[in-house]
């Protein structure tokens, strides 16, 4: 598969649909772009049928979403019981913490597919963690957490960005880097087609 291409083409899929989100005001849980869930799905399909079968899948399930509203359905969620929603949404957070879990440890076990087999494969390769890794990653959660009894004017997910990116490249800890997983990233937008 062509992840390079597919990745500049991501990047415009990524910027537009939020970029008019601002116009509707801010709040403190006003969220615009694709969620954790759903990345997941998105890699799927991409993976299984291309950038086309990608697009195809967006646009249907863009009509889909827009049906159901016409047809006023999202009141039926109310009779969804809530233990469904909840068990839903733990398990997408299981699966995601999982998946940060070998990043945080400075793992490399992109070959290993589902959760409980990840769970298997890093118990099994604990030894092999990096110790750099998990310093900048348990220094980034505690940025993260104290941030807000500190000031709620600077974003702790921001301040931990920088914080961690000074430490690791100023003193060139051996810490995988986000072009040793997905290549270099192109610096310009692609143009439009």
């Amino acid at each position: 598969m062509r992840w390079a291409s597919l990745r500049c083409r991501w990047r415009w899929a990524l910027a537009l649909p939020p970029a008019p989100h601002p116009a509707r005001g801010f709040g403190l849980r006003s969220l615009a772009g694709p969620t954790g869930a759903f990345v997941r799905v998105l890699a799927a399909i991409a993976a299984s049928r291309g950038y086309e079968g990608l697009v195809v899948a967006t646009f249907l399930a863009g009509l889909i979403l827009v049906a159901l509203g016409m047809l006023k359905l999202g009141r039926l969620l109310k009779y969804v019981p809530h233990p469904v929603i909840a068990g839903f949404t733990a398990g997408i957070a299981v699966i995601i913490f999982l998946g940060q879990f070998p990043d945080f440890l400075g793992l490399n076990v992109q070959s290993v597919r589902g959760a409980p087999e990840l769970f298997v494969h890093m118990l099994s390769r604990l030894s092999e963690f990096n110790g750099h890794a998990v310093f900048l990653g348990g220094l980034s959660l505690s940025i993260v957490m104290a941030t807000p009894f500190v000031t709620r004017k600077v974003p702790g997910s921001l301040l931990a960005i920088l914080v961690t990116s000074i430490l690791a490249y100023g003193w060139d800890w051996p810490v995988p880097r986000i072009e040793s997983r997905y290549g270099v990233i192109p610096s310009a937008w692609p143009e439009l087609q």
